[in-house]
């Protein structure tokens, strides 16, 4: 396969060594030991040219780069609403975990390693090693994230062939999600996780129309970054894996194949590869329950731990599991509340009303919408994949997640994958009904 380096052709290099000057100078302004308010007003004004000009290089017109802008603007607000407006508003996510995660961090940034809470502050130390100790330039890198993600949204849409109204309603989504502004604005993981598994997804469906094995490497090398932060991740690896095995590139749908079994068997040997070698295995085994004890009696021990520690939005309080059909079933149950809760039943009050229309309600209507287009298209493998990524997500998460507001984080890791769904199959059922006016 030959690859053109011809810069003109490849604006990508040019764009990829600006950013690479970027961190140059802020490595250098942070070792000559300028005031911390001067780097991030480099970082902040240089990172957001270079961002407008991805931006501008995707967009359909001129409107979307005014979504973009202000939408960025928010995220800059509440980064400092955040930082020093606590005591007139607090943020959505803010709190024990952003704290814990930004002590952590700091102890690293000094050598002390004693304490473990996930991945994440490692990752925030290998930023403070370029930035310093900088809170603002920790949770303005989740900005960044929020901004490749809406790169990405545009060029998804591209893809997809979703256009005029519907991709403008698409990139307006992405850019003023409330719950998806406040993750990717304080000092949370999910910023760069949600950002990492749209580019999976982008790389993926690429991959599926054009069969370029680079986009298939991009497909490995995304969930590999967010996995650090969340096993999660796995599920997509997962999925590509399936997506080699099953797509047939030249009549563009899954089917059983010869090379399937091969496929499969390849990808069941990585993952043994994976789990054999220490450093990989901890990603997943560290975060898998003890099961000495028994399979059910671990997950029952889960959920009464889970029950005590309620917080107020715990869903399925005290619902043990008495068998394993019972847990069958209640895996398709917790799923459904992955996705839906806070459900009516369980509202405590006007922000519980408001969590569920903002965040539950557009994941159900996706599900509703693609599910109606079954009998607009039987079979499209752009909504297949949109779908199995939907369950495998609730499925790893059915059993580690036991509150909404846990919840609405971890089910926003595809909320870019959720919007396009939805307006993909929005865009299905008008063009059948377009055509059945015309007759």
């Amino acid at each position: 396969m030959k690859i053109n380096f011809d810069i003109q052709k490849n604006k990508w290099i040019k764009l990829t060594a600006l950013w690479l000057l970027l961190v140059l100078a802020l490595k250098i302004l942070t070792m000559i030991q300028v005031p911390m308010m001067l780097t991030n007003i480099v970082f902040v004004s240089v990172s957001f040219a270079l961002i407008v000009i991805s931006y501008m290089k995707n967009q359909e017109n001129k409107w979307e780069l005014a979504v973009f802008v202000l939408a960025y603007l928010a995220h800059l607000l509440i980064i400092l609403l955040d930082l020093y407006g606590r005591e007139y508003v607090m943020i959505l996510h803010s709190g024990r975990d952003t704290e814990t995660f930004w002590n952590v961090s700091s102890q690293y940034y000094y050598g002390d390693f004693s304490e473990t809470v996930t991945y994440y502050p490692y990752y925030l130390n290998v930023f403070y090693q370029i930035i310093g100790l900088n809170r603002f330039g920790a949770q303005y890198i989740n900005v960044l994230g929020w901004c490749l993600s809406m790169i990405l949204m545009e060029k998804s849409c591209k893809s997809l062939e979703i256009k005029g109204k519907l991709r403008f309603v698409a990139l307006l989504l992405m850019a003023f999600a409330p719950n998806y502004m406040c993750i990717t604005s304080v000092l949370l993981r999910e910023g760069i996780i949600v950002a990492m598994n749209f580019l999976w997804f982008y790389c993926q469906i690429q991959w599926m129309k054009e069969g370029k094995y680079t986009y298939l490497t991009g497909c490995l090398i995304a969930p590999l970054v967010s996995l650090g932060l969340h096993m999660s991740a796995i599920v997509f690896w997962g999925l590509t894996v399936v997506a080699v095995a099953l797509y047939d590139q030249k009549k563009k749908e899954f089917r059983i194949q010869k090379k399937t079994m091969i496929s499969l068997v390849l990808g069941i040997v990585g993952l043994l590869v994976f789990l054999l070698i220490p450093t990989t295995r901890r990603l997943i085994t560290q975060k898998l329950p003890d099961f000495d004890e028994g399979f059910l009696n671990t997950m029952n021990e889960m959920i009464a731990y889970a029950s005590e520690n309620d917080g107020g939005s715990s869903y399925l309080k005290d619902v043990y599991v008495t068998g394993y059909g019972d847990f069958i079933w209640q895996t398709f149950v917790r799923m459904f509340y992955f996705y839906a809760s806070p459900l009516p039943m369980h509202w405590r009050g006007l922000s519980d009303a408001l969590a569920f229309a903002i965040s539950s309600v557009p994941y159900m209507l996706s599900m509703i919408l693609s599910i109606v287009t079954i009998f607009v298209k039987r079979k499209n493998p752009y909504r297949t994949l949109m779908w199995a990524s939907f369950v495998m997500l609730s499925g790893i998460c059915a059993w580690g997640v036991f509150n909404a507001g846990t919840a609405m984080r971890h089910r926003d890791k595809i909320i870019g994958i959720c919007i396009l769904l939805l307006l993909y199959s929005f865009k299905e059922i008008s063009s059948i009904w377009k055509n059945w006016r015309k007759k």
